[in-house]
Order: structure tokens, then sequence, then C-alpha cells
């Protein structure tokens, strides 16, 4: 198993704080030109595992930003999601009371 799959296995049991933190650590670390490490102990993240974020300096830089990316399209997918039930919910509990002729 690659360290990616290591990271995503782990992630697996994230909650949404935890997946968009560690995407938000792994893009600041790029702007500050540090560690993912010295993020995580910067912002205090302390829900994230140690373990989840020393994976993620094992990474190299260009994988670190696919990582970032794909929890980023993943967590856009959810709220498009989620956007999309609610409007077909409410389409259809608009259309249930509307009165017949």
């Amino acid at each position: 198993m690659d360290t990616t799959d290591a990271i995503r296995r782990e992630m697996s049991i994230f909650t949404l704080s935890q997946t968009t933190g560690l995407a938000s650590l792994v893009f600041l670390a790029w702007r500050e030109k540090t560690s993912v490490w010295d993020q995580w102990s910067e912002c205090g993240f302390a829900d994230i595992p140690e373990n989840t974020v020393s994976l993620c300096d094992l990474l190299s830089d260009q994988d670190q930003l696919k990582l970032a990316a794909d929890i980023a399209i993943g967590l856009l997918k959810e709220i498009v999601a989620a956007n999309l039930e609610r409007e077909n919910a409410e389409s259809i509990s608009v259309q249930a009371i509307e009165a017949q002729s």
C-alpha cells in the first residue's frame, strides 16, 4: 500500500471537519512553503491524527496538492448532491400540496 492509500484509509473515518482541516493544512503548507506538520502544530488542529499529518509530509509536494484537490472536489460533490436533494425534496413537497382540479 502506498502512502496516499494509507492516508485515504485513515481518512475513511474522518468527520467533515477533519477532512476539511486536512485539506486546509496541505494548502497552507504549500502556500507558506512549510510542512503539513508545521501547519498542524501552528493551527492546532488537534482532531487530525498525528499519524495522518506525518504521512502527508512523506508525500511529494505534487502528491500533497493532488490529495488536497481530491478532498476539495469530494467536498464540493457532497455540497452539490445535498443541494440537489434539498431542491428535489422542496419540489416534491410543493407538488404534493398543490390543489388539484
